[in-house]
């Protein structure tokens, strides 16, 4: 017996991959606009692309449990 339903585990993965897109936004894409710090993204490069491709792969796994 699952703790969650179908509609509530597709709403979490949704929340997971809204999530990414934001980081992805914010994190990734954000400094290439303020050319004042870019010497100093690269650690923001890095840790926000983990941090997208991982929220991504959590909201992947949730929809397939939600799928079976």
């Amino acid at each position: 017996m699952s703790l969650f339903t179908n509609n509530q585990l597709k709403r979490v993965s949704n929340i997971f991959d809204n999530a990414g897109q934001v980081v992805l936004g914010s994190v990734v894409i954000g400094p290439f606009f303020d050319s004042q710090n870019f010497n100093d993204t690269n650690l923001f490069l890095l840790a926000g692309t983990f941090l997208t491709f991982f929220l991504w792969w959590v909201s992947l796994r949730i929809e397939r449990i939600s799928s079976r």
